[in-house]
């Protein structure tokens, strides 16, 4: 038996290298992120959910704006066959002029409405084309009307399509839809396309109704 060998049942401890000791003492724990790039790492898990502002103002009314080759043909149109009323009318002078048919003539700009009172549900705006003007620089010297289509929901189809002087190009003669809508579809005097619709109380077989709507108001 071996006197130098150690009569216990404990492991003999043996004592840490100089370098060894030093390098552990400088170690960092596993995951830690070095000071350099801690700085460069962007703090996503930590960052707030962002919400998108509320806007400034609301949307009161959307109100079309079409440009016209003729007023006094224009307001014939919109207002003895579709039955707008005139609320506001400006000459080239920015002063107002009378209503009177004779007056059309010489506006340039003229505000309707479907009750007759500015600021009314179903407005509409004429404006004489203008070159200098953003839509008139757009439209340049081309047709006017290519592609735009308005839908007046309210008048009755058959009753203006009886009315209808024979000036009046008639593109679809009155019909139901499938969306429960009863339309009739006609150009105005500068190639607008204008879609007069009302409600036949049929349900529509794929829009189911919303209460207090009927399913002509979910289709449009």
């Amino acid at each position: 038996m071996d006197t130098h060998t150690p009569t216990t049942g404990t492991a003999p401890v043996v004592a840490a290298a100089p370098a060894a000791a030093a390098q552990d003492a400088n170690a960092k724990p596993a995951g830690t992120v070095p000071e350099a790039d801690a700085k460069a790492a962007p703090a996503v898990a930590d960052a707030p959910t962002k919400t998108p502002p509320a806007p400034a103002t609301k949307i009161e009314a959307a109100v079309p704006c079409l440009l016209v080759n003729d007023m006094a043909a224009s307001l014939d149109f919109y207002l003895n066959v579709v039955g707008f009323k005139m609320t506001m009318g400006i000459n080239k002078e920015h002063k107002a002029t009378d209503k009177t048919p004779a007056a059309w003539p010489s506006i340039e700009f003229a505000m309707l409405s479907s009750t007759g009172v500015h600021g009314s549900p179903g407005e509409l705006m004429l404006e004489i084309r203008n070159p200098e003007s953003p839509a008139g620089v757009l439209v340049g010297k081309g047709p006017l009307g290519v592609g735009v289509s308005l839908y007046l929901r309210g008048p009755d189809p058959d009753a203006i399509h009886a009315a209808l002087p024979p000036t009046v190009k008639v593109l679809a003669p009155p019909h139901n839809e499938w969306y429960g809508m009863r339309e009739l579809t006609l150009m105005d005097p500068n190639g607008y396309v204008v879609a007069l619709g009302r409600e036949t109380g049929e349900p529509c077989p794929t829009i189911p109704a919303t209460e207090g709507k009927t399913n002509g108001d979910a289709a449009k």
